[in-house]
């Protein structure tokens, strides 16, 4: 055999959280609102269809972007008392 077909809809199933977080917060130049990034379409879908799972609480994302510092920023309580994230070196 010299080819194959790939069914490229199975890649979406190996897609990582991180590269559907990084392009929603690359836009932005600031610290973002967690609740902004819990509405993006793309975050959404990708919990609904790609995980097929509840969207992760706050506590889930606050672990996540703790557990990936080298990556991300998070702050609990940003001046108006809600949760932000930022990529880092941003």
């Amino acid at each position: 055999i010299d080819f194959t077909l790939v069914d490229f809809q199975a890649m979406f199933k190996f897609i990582d959280v991180e590269e559907v977080l990084r392009p929603v917060l690359e836009c932005h130049n600031t610290w973002v609102p967690l609740q902004q990034v819990k509405q993006d379409p793309n975050v959404i879908a990708y919990f609904q269809n790609i995980l097929q799972k509840p969207m992760w609480d706050d506590d889930d994302f606050q672990t996540y972007f703790e557990g990936h510092f080298e990556t991300w920023e998070f702050k609990q309580q940003h001046e108006n008392g809600t949760p932000v994230v930022r990529l880092r070196g941003v």
